[in-house]
């Protein structure tokens, strides 16, 4: 068995409020979030997973952290389910003005069997550290891993009917209005479950640095003797499964807004654009996305002080071809100069889900021209994920994400 039931570690809703102790994940939370999340409860996730101590006190904030941890659970803010059990993690949300809902799979991933988990991401040192020193000291899964798979027993695909008319474990609505809602199978409604994960491969939608920490922590632990004494331990991960088919699965674009590049090559991309991709005229952004939308793959909308445009290439892309690798290569490396390291330093490029923000950005002056893309199809990260492609930054943008706070796993370790 690769995803097994597990004794969750909860928050008690007799010591907190569960909307006042959630958060978004911890790569999301930026400045402004985490001072609201701050005031909101003195239990409040952040201060563990995205500590002010870690960030002025080094490793010392890392260790008040896990002591801070320790002490939630001592005192019961934190309390561990008396059984093991499945969850089902269903998330209601609008997108676009359409009510969408999504449901997962909550268990933990048997780290052993490691190599049937696709990664489609590069990580990066820094986040990868970070997570490393504070799961260090937590020993603990304060969030999820978001995988997808593909059933070809059709059994998965029943997991809303199983949720249906009965009253969550938990349920909190976030501060973007997506609701989020848990419930514990019984082991009787656990079939489903048997042998679906037995054949096919899993795909990391969001967790690629938490998934990797997850192996480097287990392979630290095995170097040190120290073994698992519990069901819940260090060589398993806790994991959100979601069904490749699922109705409520979206993938949101990540628009581009390129600056600090010279004015030569700002002057005579457009020239080389045309080599490999024909031009058509947009008079408004709204018109623009209606374009992009219906123009199909390799296709990029751009906005300048000067001009809106639609780009399609010419050539028409590979199924498992990216627009977003298409972007990156052809257009940002060959026509404006954005070398791979800029790219991952954020040196020469912003990032926005809004076309609007994008497109104000270049107004105001903090950008020199947008690029609008397409969202990635599902299909394309499982093409990507299976020949071991590695996809650029903010390939994906997965909508919405799973909360931090709902579940968590507590590792018992026998160290010797």
């Amino acid at each position: 068995m690769i995803i097994h039931p597990f004794r969750a570690l909860r928050y008690n809703p007799e010591r907190v409020h569960l909307a006042d102790v959630v958060t978004q994940p911890y790569d999301k939370i930026e400045r402004q979030m985490q001072a609201a999340y701050y005031q909101k409860s003195p239990y409040n996730l952040v201060r563990i997973i995205k500590s002010r101590e870690t960030e002025v006190r080094g490793d010392e904030g890392y260790a008040a952290a896990g002591r801070l941890w320790a002490q939630w659970i001592r005192d019961t803010v934190l309390v561990q389910e008396s059984r093991p059990a499945y969850f089902i993690y269903r998330q209601k949300f609008l997108v676009a003005d359409k009510f969408c809902v999504r449901h997962a799979l909550v268990g933990l991933l048997d780290l052993r069997r490691s190599q049937r988990v696709l990664a489609h991401e590069q990580t990066l040192s820094g986040p990868r550290g970070d997570r490393l020193r504070l799961i260090r000291q937590t020993e603990s899964n304060e969030g999820l891993v978001f995988l997808l798979y593909r059933d070809s027993t059709s059994r998965f695909r029943n997991i809303a009917e199983v949720a249906h008319d009965r009253a969550p474990l938990e349920s909190v609505t976030d501060e973007f209005g997506t609701e989020h809602e848990t419930f514990a199978l019984k082991p009787e409604e656990a079939g489903f479950v048997d042998g679906v994960f037995e054949d096919g491969d899993l795909i990391i939608a969001d967790g690629h640095h938490r998934f990797s920490v997850a192996l480097q922590f287990m392979q630290e632990c095995e170097t040190k003797g120290w073994k698992p004494a519990a069901p819940e331990s260090f060589d398993k991960r806790m994991v959100a499964v979601v069904e490749m088919s699922d109705p409520g699965l979206i993938i949101l674009p990540t628009h581009r807004v390129v600056f600090g590049i010279p004015q030569y090559l700002l002057a005579s991309w457009e020239e080389k654009m045309s080599a490999r991709f024909e031009k058509v005229e947009a008079a408004s952004l709204p018109e623009l996305m209606e374009k992009l939308n219906h123009s199909g793959p390799g296709s990029f909308g751009t906005f300048s002080l000067d001009a809106q445009a639609v780009w399609i290439r010419k050539q028409k892309p590979e199924p498992e071809e990216l627009d977003v690798s298409i972007l990156h290569l052809e257009i940002l490396a060959k026509t404006l100069g954005i070398t791979g390291q800029q790219v991952a330093a954020e040196s020469k490029i912003r990032y926005f889900r809004d076309p609007l923000q994008a497109m104000q950005e270049v107004k105001r002056g903090s950008g020199q021209l947008a690029f609008f893309l397409n969202p990635t199809r599902i299909e394309q990260v499982e093409a990507c994920a299976k020949l071991g492609r590695v996809m650029p930054q903010k390939s994906t943008d997965f909508f919405p994400k799973m909360l931090s706070g709902l579940l968590f796993m507590k590792m018992e370790i026998v160290k010797s």
